[in-house]
């Protein structure tokens, strides 16, 4: 007679990686815990909605670009100094500077000042944002500090033509006015006292640690009026994949405001935001649908979408941080269980539901009149 094998158990974290691992957990306690109970309400810029940062490093050019549909963002790099005293340009890329811009917005929306404090060391500062301490971790972080507080953005808007002409508007900003900065008095890395607030300095690194970073107005004033509410704990979970974050950031800014269904949002013109090096654009709907179904979707599950051939389409959802009334924010909510009659309430202040703009007297908006122009021709 054959004896049965005994039943062995297995643990959720069989054949998992520590990173898979990470991302499941994150999952579980987003879904059971919302960000208002958990503590992890972050806030991020809309310019970091709008457009993704370079997820690699541009290199010796003289300006980077992301398009998103009629805008562009153009950045010029930051004028630098190496450990040799040479001077030298370089553009923000990768996490770090993702993570650094959700730190400053979310310092700056939730303490309602412009005036950012890194913390008493750079070790304060990456515990802040849940990052390692290493050596080489530190290095990278300082150099994207100074990258990210040193470009220059500029984002120009185009509308469509008239007979009349075509308006063109350019908004120029910079992350931060000033950066106060701590310069040891001593080449010595034995002086204690000289090195206590900026540890991992050496004589061969005269790089100083900012202690409080000063936002410049234009990027303090987007922050408090519009700045998109996100949950911490779903950028930490995405931070292995930077592209995974924009995307994340992306969607939850789209969702913010959608009162209805969105036309197809072309994938050419998603590869543009993005940064997609794909020429074809079913190869870059490819990747992008990977990462939002498998990256995105587990930590945002009540995101709606739908994929076409024309194009990603968008459904009112609920937002993923819950709105309150205490939310001190210009941007209107989207349509939720909570608000499902926004687009009656803009429709009878003479709102347009479709472009978010006053009706003109006749009944119509600026938007509607481009669109049924573009449509005739």
């Amino acid at each position: 007679m054959d004896v049965p094998a005994p039943e062995t158990k297995t643990t959720l974290s069989a054949g998992l990686t520590p990173r898979e691992l990470a991302f499941i957990t994150a999952a579980a306690e987003i879904e059971a815990v919302d960000a208002a109970s958990a503590g992890t309400v972050g806030f991020v810029s809309p310019l970091l909605a709008r457009f993704s940062l370079p997820l690699r490093d541009p290199g010796a050019v003289a300006r980077w670009e992301r398009r998103n549909g009629d805008q562009r963002l153009i950045m010029r790099p930051a004028a630098m100094t190496d450990a040799k005293g040479n001077d030298i340009d370089g553009y923000p890329f990768g996490l770090y500077p993702r993570l650094i811009m959700t730190y400053l917005a979310t310092e700056a929306v939730t303490k309602q000042t412009p005036h950012v404090s890194v913390g008493t060391s750079l070790n304060d500062f990456m515990a802040s944002l849940g990052l390692y301490k290493d050596g080489q971790t530190r290095r990278r972080f300082k150099d994207q500090v100074v990258r990210l507080t040193g470009a220059s953005l500029t984002v120009k808007h185009a509308r469509p033509a008239t007979a009349q002409g075509q308006m063109h508007r350019s908004d120029f900003y910079t992350v931060a006015d000033s950066v106060n900065v701590w310069v040891p008095a001593t080449d010595d890395p034995a002086d204690a006292e000289a090195f206590e607030n900026v540890p991992d300095i050496g004589p061969a690194q005269r790089l100083v640690w900012p202690e409080m970073v000063h936002l410049s107005l234009p990027f303090y004033f987007d922050l408090t009026t519009r700045a998109v509410p996100v949950d911490t704990r779903a950028l930490r979970a995405l931070s292995p994949w930077p592209m995974a974050m924009d995307v994340y950031v992306w969607l939850t800014w789209r969702l913010h405001r959608l009162t209805a269904r969105s036309r197809p949002i072309p994938w050419a013109q998603l590869a543009e935001q993005f940064g997609s090096s794909d020429k074809l654009a079913r190869r870059f709907k490819a990747q992008f649908m990977d990462v939002l179904d498998t990256k995105v979707h587990p930590l945002y599950p009540a995101a709606s979408y739908h994929a076409t051939a024309a194009g990603l389409v968008l459904y009112p959802s609920p937002t993923h941080v819950p709105m309150t009334k205490k939310r001190r924010q210009g941007e209107t909510p989207a349509a939720s269980a909570a608000q499902p009659d926004q687009a009656q309430r803009d429709t009878a202040r003479g709102v347009c539901p479709t472009h978010g703009v006053r009706r003109t007297s006749s009944g119509t908006c600026t938007g509607c009149i481009a669109d049924r122009k573009a449509k005739e021709a």
